[in-house]
């Protein structure tokens, strides 16, 4: 904070306040000061200012900010990436945002991080064998992660890797036919 006194006529001064750092007033912005030369007393007409940081951003759902700053605060822009397990729903990998107060506005392109499922397999002639449970939010789709294992029918021979797993919305490596 940095203090500005003046002294602006017999038996008054005058206080002007700046906050530096990011930080914004709360309160007046002058405050003065008079002095009672009868009861030899001076007193402030308002109580003095706080300079305190802007309201700060939470962190942004399913993605993560290559940043080392534990909290953000307002002007601040930040690159969005998506947490593991999620993918982006736009076209671009990431976005920039700006912390404004308190929430975070989206510039450009809008894009959000959504949960990276797999379609369920099928496999012709053949059957798919899930490790695990594969809920997923949406049906028809497998969970991030979930892997398969897949076995032909009597007669068929497999074509491709017996093993495959949901990642990033894809099952790796190709599926088998």
């Amino acid at each position: 904070m940095i203090i500005h006194p003046r002294y602006t006529k017999r038996g008054m001064y005058k206080l002007e306040f700046r906050c530096t750092d990011g930080r914004v007033r709360h309160g007046p912005r002058n405050i003065k000061c008079k002095t009672n030369t009868t009861t030899n007393t001076a007193t402030w007409n308002k109580d003095p200012p706080t300079c305190v940081f802007p309201a700060r951003c939470s962190d942004l759902p399913n993605a993560f900010i290559p940043f080392t700053r534990v909290k953000h605060r307002a002007s601040d822009h930040v690159v969005l990436e998506c947490d593991e397990e999620y993918v982006t729903s736009g076209k671009i990998l990431q976005t920039t945002f700006r912390c404004e107060q308190g929430a975070w506005v989206q510039i450009g392109e809008r894009v959000k991080c959504e949960r990276s499922v797999c379609p369920q397999l099928s496999v012709e002639d053949g059957n798919v064998h899930y490790a695990e449970d594969i809920n997923a939010s949406l049906p028809g789709f497998v969970s991030p992660r979930s892997r398969a294992k897949v076995t032909c029918q009597k007669g068929f021979t497999l074509q491709g890797p017996a093993q495959v797993s949901c990642s990033s919305g894809r099952w790796q490596p190709s599926v088998p036919r």
